[in-house]
């Protein structure tokens, strides 16, 4: 049986094209080579993140956080996740605004569990509106929920933001300052 949150991921979306050149999951609704462009960008933000976190270890090397930065550098660099507008139907059922789900968990052989083969999903309209929201709320949203591969989560949580979520949020939000994606 599926998880409440493990809403269906193909019906009612499309594969277009963004200015990038690589194909992204968009939801069947308005305009949605905006949609992928947007998720073209927010690629761009994020690797350029991840780029500038791994050329200054002093923000995090010798912090709890270094785990969880090596974790994330490991599945999200190859650049091989997926990024994919979330079902607007499903956000508005389900509350969520965001969600960074894991494809498989792999035990490794000291028996810890990592989640590999991430997607994010973003909600990148208003569920009222059904227009755009700003880039800087879709990009805050996008850290959020790399914060999440950052600590590993791999399971549903009731509260998914217990320490050290917070702690490591805020050095993502400082990185992404400090390299000019917000």
């Amino acid at each position: 049986m599926k998880e409440f949150w493990d809403f269906e991921e193909t019906v009612g979306y499309i594969e277009v094209k963004a200015k990038d050149g690589i194909i992204y999951k968009v939801w069947e609704s308005g305009n949605t080579q905006l949609a992928a462009d947007t998720l073209a960008r927010v690629r761009k933000d994020l690797n350029k993140l991840l780029l500038f976190a791994y050329n200054n270890p002093q923000y995090w090397y010798d912090k709890p956080i270094a785990w969880g930065m090596f974790l994330t550098f490991d599945v999200h660099m190859p650049n091989v996740f997926n990024y994919q507008e979330i079902n607007p139907i499903a956000a508005k059922e389900l509350g969520l605004l965001g969600i960074n789900k894991p494809k498989e968990i792999t035990t490794l052989s000291n028996g810890y569990r990592v989640g590999t083969g991430r997607s994010i999903f973003l909600t990148l309209r208003n569920n009222k509106t059904d227009l755009f929201d700003n880039y800087s709320k879709i990009i805050d949203l996008a850290i959020h929920e790399l914060t999440h591969t950052t600590c590993n989560d791999i399971v549903w949580k009731k509260d998914n933001h217990e320490p050290p979520y917070n702690s490591y949020h805020l050095l993502m939000r400082k990185m992404a300052k400090d390299c000019g994606i917000i």
